[in-house]
């Protein structure tokens, strides 16, 4: 546990005060293909990023091969009635961890999940089974307050501020 811990305080030094780069590309847009998601990657941490924000197993295996830079791997998946879609289940955290993800990001807020998991237990299965810090991403400042000290989530961002 503590080199666990060691390696989350590490992606946390090399993460504090930097820019965080999210490319991501709609289904239907010509950009949503693995080689562009990388090259965009690529060019991000050529000009600074200290991290990118990538979504789907795909694009985050190519991205991968491209950077060194932590990568924050999330899975949009929509799955009716829920309304979170941020890597919505454990399956879909998997794939990205098994993809080359060095954080989880995940819809932290208080809606149902689709397959009806509660997020703490989410959470703890990502942090003990794959051994990766989680990123919780929340649309309130008591969801992140939640998230950190009760949840144990490594990061938090406002992702979902203002949806």
């Amino acid at each position: 546990m503590n080199s666990e811990k060691s390696s989350i305080a590490i992606l946390k030094s090399q993460i504090e005060g930097g820019l965080i780069v999210s490319c991501q590309a709609p289904g239907n847009s010509p950009l949503n293909k693995p080689e562009i998601i990388a090259a965009l990657a690529e060019t991000a941490a050529l000009n600074g990023a200290i991290a990118v924000r990538i979504d789907s197993p795909a694009h985050v295996s190519a991205v991968r091969k491209t950077v060194v830079i932590p990568i924050i791997g999330i899975y949009k998946i929509v799955l009716s009635p829920s309304e979170v879609y941020i890597t919505p289940h454990y399956q879909s955290a998997v794939e990205v961890a098994e993809a080359g993800a060095d954080i989880i990001a995940l819809d932290a807020t208080p809606r149902s999940r689709p397959d009806g998991e509660k997020l703490a237990d989410l959470c703890q299965k990502i942090m003990t089974n794959l051994r990766l810090p989680v990123m919780a991403d929340i649309s309130t400042f008591e969801e992140g307050i939640n998230a950190a000290e009760t949840l144990g989530c490594a990061f938090v961002g406002t992702t979902l501020s203002g949806y």
